[in-house]
């Protein structure tokens, strides 16, 4: 039985193809944020995000790294609530 569709997320059930895919990676790599990508799929912000991670890539990973973090004040970057 296929899933209905919700009047406020008309495309929430939609399965992502190929081209949703290439657009989400293209936009990832000029930087965009998740939701200028979201608007750009017509999807929720949730989506997109959810979607990139199981294909293993991430929004924050822009932001730069601890080693970058390490070279500029010295030490480890803080613990955040996440990360044990």
């Amino acid at each position: 039985m296929p899933k209905k569709t919700t009047k406020k997320k008309p495309i929430a059930y939609i399965p992502w193809t190929d081209a949703d895919v290439q657009t989400m990676k293209i936009m990832m790599k000029k930087g965009r944020e998740s939701t200028e990508v979201a608007a750009a799929l017509k999807r929720t912000t949730t989506a997109v995000r959810f979607k990139a991670f199981k294909l293993g890539l991430s929004f924050h990973q822009r932001g730069g790294s601890t080693a970058a973090w390490r070279k500029k004040y010295g030490k480890a970057a803080p613990k955040t609530p996440l990360s044990k």
